[in-house]
């Protein structure tokens, strides 16, 4: 099985395993972060993608960078573009610049 036949993984999915690892509530990352309990939810769910904002409350809490979270947020996206068949449409679709 290659990557490729693997679902992409939301980071939130990471969140998830990283504040079970640690013992940590949805609830109690939620008031930590200064942010509403769904906000923290919806990540978790996958419903809500991680803004920079966000990026950068996590990065504070869990002593990272925000361009980590940033990072799993941009590659759920990309591989999520590649399975829908986005990428290729516009590859077709654009004209390359002809230098």
């Amino acid at each position: 099985m290659t990557t490729r036949d693997l679902p992409p993984i939301h980071a939130g999915e990471h969140l998830q395993e990283l504040i079970d690892e640690l013992g940590i509530t949805p609830y109690r990352l939620a008031k930590a972060l200064h942010v509403p309990q769904t906000a923290v939810g919806e990540i978790l769910k996958g419903k809500r993608s991680i803004s920079l904002e966000m990026a950068c409350r996590l990065g504070c809490f869990f002593g990272q960078t925000p361009q980590f979270w940033r990072n799993l947020q941009a590659q759920y996206e990309q591989e999520m573009a590649e399975a829908s068949g986005l990428t290729a449409r516009i590859a077709a679709e654009v004209e390359p610049l002809a230098l």
